[in-house]
């Protein structure tokens, strides 16, 4: 049984491996896990704004060298040539992570991985891939799909707990519905025209962490759609907090996901978004009911110690 890992974090800006570096923490101890936050560009520096991501893994030294690590679990951010090496060093199992917003795989880094995590994995078994790089700002892509190697899983986002962890007695819900979101995309700018016409509450994502927070909790229904990815870390943080979730429909595949009516709310357009909210928000008996689920389900399948279980038992059964 593996008992000491190392994880090498290249500067994802999706946090995937940082959640993983979490939740390895709390499963081994941080006396057994080796951290390092290797930022492939130069000059880059740590993101203040999501700290929380990565505060315990900082909060103390490093007890035990890479070599010593009897695996090693790095993002595809990480040069390539610093995996090989490692590898070679005495860490003979590598397990790859890739947080990337698109759907495609790494070739590369595959090849060099005895597991490979993929965020955006898809439920029906296939992934996208590039047949022709095109120019910067060309949006067609010619694209053909392929079936997921065997050492392929999937490994959606999960909650770090952190200073924002919910409180025993709930928040009173003052508000009905929230988005915040910049409008990067067609379905945004709708979402955000459905809910200011309506009345509810729009912010744009210039928000303090306190600030985001506190909105979160104080309305019945929080609404996530689709990001850069489809996986998003506020797809957890909602129900985390204790509101429900009106989240977006999506292909992935996720282990213990949320159902609609049950543990979430789930729209396709901004229309029927609206037709969700309108069927549901007058029924706060069932929202506080849907609420709790989705929290529970949280709190017992997707916090950064689940994430990290899943990668500790595939690294045990490369061994």
């Amino acid at each position: 049984m593996i008992n000491t890992v190392a994880v090498v974090s290249g500067g994802s800006p999706d946090y995937l491996i940082d959640i993983v570096a979490d939740g390895m923490v709390r499963l081994l101890g941080r006396e057994n896990v080796h951290v390092e936050f290797s930022w492939s560009r130069p000059g880059a520096a740590e993101n203040r704004i999501f700290r929380h991501l990565y505060s315990l893994t900082l909060g103390s030294p490093n007890k035990i060298p890479i070599p010593e690590c009897e695996a090693l679990i790095a993002s595809v951010r990480v040069p390539l040539a610093y995996i090989q090496k490692s590898k070679e060093a005495g860490s003979p199992i590598v397990a790859i992570v890739d947080g990337e917003d698109t759907g495609e795989l790494k070739s590369k880094y595959l090849k060099v991985a005895d597991v490979y995590f993929k965020r955006e994995y898809y439920e029906n078994g296939r992934y996208p891939v590039r047949v022709v790089d095109l120019p910067r700002g060309r949006r067609f892509v010619p694209t053909y799909s392929r079936e997921y190697p065997e050492k392929v899983l999937n490994l959606s986002f999960a909650i770090v707990p952190s200073e924002q962890t919910p409180n025993e007695v709930p928040t009173e819900k003052t508000g009905d519905v929230f988005f915040a979101g910049n409008v990067t995309s067609e379905i945004r700018a709708q979402l955000k025209e459905m809910v200011t016409r309506a009345g509810y509450t729009y912010l744009s994502n210039v928000l303090g962490m306190d600030k985001y927070v506190q909105e979160v909790r104080r309305h019945w229904i929080c609404i996530a759609p689709r990001g850069s990815g489809w996986d998003t870390y506020r797809y957890w943080e909602i129900p985390y907090l204790g509101s429900v979730l009106l989240c977006q429909k999506h292909p992935l595949k996720i282990d213990d996901d949320f159902a609609h009516g049950k543990s979430c709310l789930r729209f396709s357009t901004a229309e029927e978004a609206k037709t969700v909210i309108d069927e549901f928000l007058p029924d706060k008996q069932k929202l506080l009911e849907i609420g709790t689920r989705g929290k529970n389900l949280v709190m017992e399948k997707h916090l950064s110690i689940h994430r990290a279980m899943k990668v500790f038992s595939a690294l045990n059964s490369c061994g």
